[in-house]
């Protein structure tokens, strides 16, 4: 399957969100993935973004701020 937006939480039970980050890209080096992080883990939005995630978004968070960044990636031609 190619999915057009993928939500990723960073902390799952299984695998991580990193690992799982990296197996998605690996499969799909073009893939939009979203990733939702807990506040003060700078190091994971840090290497998310540098793996290949295209937003991060910041747990808890608003409606209004998930919708933002789902915007901002699927808008974004890069």
């Amino acid at each position: 399957l190619s999915p057009s937006l993928v939500l990723l939480d960073s902390a799952m039970p299984v695998m991580d969100g990193l690992e799982a980050l990296r197996s998605i890209l690996e499969l799909d080096p073009t893939a939009n993935i979203v990733m939702l992080c807990v506040p003060g883990g700078r190091s994971i939005m840090e290497e998310a973004i540098r793996l290949g995630a295209k937003g991060i978004v910041v747990k808890p968070f608003q409606a209004d701020a998930l919708i933002e960044a789902v915007k901002k990636v699927l808008q974004d031609p890069a």
